[in-house]
């Protein structure tokens, strides 16, 4: 028998001994679906499947509460990519290679984190389709600057957090296509002329735009705009400004040191990385792109490793982010 194929049925083995995996996760549709596709994969393995769904900071924060109380805490996690980079930088994460690595750029996994883009979100801004004609769009960041739009426009907190930092980490992914320079003057006039409502999160900020309360909105990803056409009725559509860079933001899974059931960790990991699991998603969940190169997805993005898209944090943009947020308060961002 292949080396491989021993390993992998030792680990099956392992992870039959374990019996249990915790999943801590942000999106309850996707966690949802994955683990009933992992579950019928391993279906003779008879694994007891707990997760749990909430926004990032509480999940960080309990698997944080967790460690400091001396108890075990999830094995996976699956969430934004900034809040997975922020954990490994503390330390919550442990090593891991995955076989299925190889087929993915490099940029996009960290054995020595134990972390994996899962899908990748196209993220930027969208608005109400019913409030704006076509030519009341506006075009140019310039022109969203217009004071017009001032009480208009809704955004994620940039400036304090109690669920989430999309929408800090938006901004500050900006700066890398803008240059320095363009990027403070596009802060200072949001700040001082468009003073956008804030929200906590990005689905209620999604949610409002569909209901019209604001006309404008960012960031957004693709699924939380159709999630809120379903949800209030529309029409939301994607708000493409032509002197911004077109960017997305990997939605990342990691292995936790602290997890009780290392081996199905791994076998879920890998699962989740597999064709077969980046298949389905393509083919089902609106808006989670496929990681995994070479699949295929019935939307419109079809092809999430092109150039041109401006993948967003960086491990520098994370460590930095307190010095951010002092210039977004600096700016009159809230």
């Amino acid at each position: 028998m292949p080396a491989q194929n021993r390993i992998g049925m030792d680990r099956e083995a392992a992870a039959q001994r374990e019996g249990h995996l915790v999943v801590y996760a942000s999106l309850r549709g996707v966690i949802l679906s994955l683990v009933t596709a992992f579950r019928k994969h391993y279906k003779h393995l008879h694994i007891h499947v707990h997760f749990l769904s909430s926004h990032p900071i509480p999940i960080y924060e309990k698997v944080k509460a967790e460690i400091n109380a001396g108890l075990h805490t999830a094995d996976v996690v699956i969430l934004p990519h900034y809040m997975v980079l922020q954990m490994a930088a503390e330390g919550l994460t442990r090593p891991y290679k995955s076989a299925e690595f190889r087929a993915f750029p490099q940029e996009f996994y960290s054995e020595k984190n134990g972390w994996a883009a899962m899908a990748v979100e196209p993220i930027g801004m969208i608005y109400n389709a019913q409030q704006l004609r076509d030519y009341e769009v506006p075009l140019t960041s310039g022109e969203l600057l217009d004071e017009k739009w001032s009480g208009q426009v809704a955004t994620q907190s940039v400036a304090s957090f109690s669920e989430g930092m999309m929408g800090a980490y938006y901004l500050i992914a900006l700066k890398r296509g803008m240059g320095e320079s363009r990027w403070m003057d596009f802060l200072r006039g949001l700040g001082s002329k468009v003073s956008p409502v804030t929200y906590e999160c990005l689905l209620h900020m999604s949610h409002a735009i569909a209901r019209g309360e604001q006309k404008i909105g960012f960031p957004a990803t693709l699924r939380k705009a159709s999630l809120a056409d379903a949800a209030e009725g529309g029409p939301v559509e994607t708000l493409h400004l032509l002197d911004l860079p077109d960017t997305a933001s990997p939605r990342t899974m990691a292995v936790l040191k602290h997890g009780r059931h290392p081996n199905v960790a791994e076998l879920f990991f890998d699962f989740a990385l597999s064709r077969e699991w980046q298949n389905e998603m393509g083919e089902k969940l609106d808006g989670m792109v496929p990681a995994r190169p070479g699949v295929e997805t019935r939307y419109w993005v079809s092809k999430p490793l092109t150039t041109g898209l401006l993948y967003f944090p960086t491990v520098d943009e994370v460590s930095q982010l307190k010095q951010y947020v002092e210039v977004f308060r600096e700016m009159g961002l809230r």
